[in-house]
């Protein structure tokens, strides 16, 4: 991922901040995943894929910086 990032613009230090970020935030999903999992009517993926859209805009935004 880091090799991703740095070809897509991003510094060495900015990639691995949002390396950094990413792997918190799925970290963070799972372990929000396993203690929602018998509540009717939660989205996982919709509440997932909301939050990782509003990450990678951010870090988008930034690289654009």
């Amino acid at each position: 991922m880091l090799g991703v990032l740095r070809e897509a613009g991003f510094t060495l230090a900015m990639a691995a901040h949002a390396v950094a970020l990413i792997d918190s935030y799925v970290t963070g999903a799972v372990l929000q995943e396993s203690d929602l999992a018998l509540r009717p009517g939660y989205d996982h993926t919709a509440e997932f894929d909301y939050g990782l859209d509003l990450i990678l805009d951010a870090l988008e935004a930034r690289r654009a910086r």
